[in-house]
């Protein structure tokens, strides 16, 4: 959702740029404006990420009293409740939302400030950035995507999370991951959506092994690739068992071996590989989106993987 605080100017992606004269002073009235005690915004973030108060005591080394005591602290500073307690865990309000962008916002700022400082001592950028991504895209899309900005700039940290697609959109939300790849698109009100390229999929046998026809592999009970790519044929949707190999290589293995088939992106497949394509089908393609939240303020390390993704990722998918 869009973050209305009045103490930091309205940037656009195509606006970024500012001087360090202004960014200093954006930071100076970004702070002075939400003077939140910090400990009581660390209570909430890890009650965010967490969705439980006694999880996050532990994190934090306190007791859930004392945290709870910090969070009420917190809403009576704001005048509204941030969570909704339920059976099933913590839900974010409308304004619990809002000031996790504000710590996102914040945590941005503090970390590229300290990263300047840092670069000047260093001379070269630091900071961290969080991206969660699909098994099919992490290894073989997104980490090449990016080495060459990471090579050039071996003080920034790099935190990958392979996730599932289901998993991903709750990451993102939580605040712990700053951007989350996806095979389709949030159309959620608040959240940027870049197309970085597209992924082929086809139907894959072993070239060694008699393949027994009637069994298609996949990462596990919920992964919908080989549903999605039969419901896109023309014609009766067949009947298959499905056998589970938890990750995208191992799928590649299991066909090369005659466990079953497979559908795969074709981006991860080379002539080497003992496997080859089931003619007859039609190729699924699906978009590769990158995903994060909408705010008035990006630091330079956000931007260069937001300008590296869009400029690289295609190539990789080809």
């Amino acid at each position: 959702m869009r973050c209305g605080w009045p103490a930091i100017r309205a940037l656009t992606y195509s606006k970024i740029y500012i001087s360090k004269i202004d960014r200093f002073y954006d930071i100076i009235n970004f702070i002075n404006n939400m003077s939140l005690n910090s400990l009581n915004l660390e209570a909430f973030k890890a009650a965010s990420q967490t969705q439980s108060f006694s999880k996050a005591a532990k994190r934090l080394h306190l007791t859930q009293s004392a945290l709870s005591q910090r969070i009420q602290k917190l809403e009576d500073e704001m005048g509204r409740a941030v969570f909704i307690r339920r059976p099933s865990g913590l839900v974010l309000t409308d304004a619990g939302e809002r000031l996790l962008r504000y710590c996102q916002i914040k945590d941005s700022l503090e970390t590229e400030l300290l990263g300047e400082l840092h670069q000047e001592a260093a001379g070269s950028p630091s900071g961290v950035v969080r991206i969660a991504a699909y098994s099919s895209v992490l290894r073989s899309v997104i980490l090449p995507s990016l080495s060459n900005y990471f090579r050039e700039h071996a003080n920034v940290q790099l935190e990958f999370v392979p996730e599932k697609v289901t998993e991903i959109p709750k990451l993102l939300k939580r605040a712990e991951v700053d951007f989350g790849i996806l095979d389709y698109r949030l159309n959620t009100p608040g959240i940027v959506e870049e197309i970085i390229g597209k992924e082929t999929y086809v139907a894959i046998e072993s070239t060694q092994f008699h393949s027994p026809t009637d069994i298609y592999l996949d990462l596990n009970p919920d992964d919908p690739a080989t549903e999605k790519f039969f419901r896109h044929q023309k014609g009766r949707f067949p009947k298959y068992r499905r056998s589970y190999l938890g990750d995208v290589y191992g799928i590649i293995d299991g066909v090369s071996q005659g466990l079953g088939r497979a559908i795969m992106p074709k981006h991860l497949l080379s002539e080497k590989m003992p496997v080859r394509s089931i003619p007859g089908y039609r190729q699924l393609e699906l978009e590769v989106c990158l995903h994060y939240y909408e705010q008035p303020y990006y630091s330079e390390l956000q931007m260069a993987v937001i300008r590296e993704l869009k400029k690289t990722a295609a190539s990789f998918l080809s």
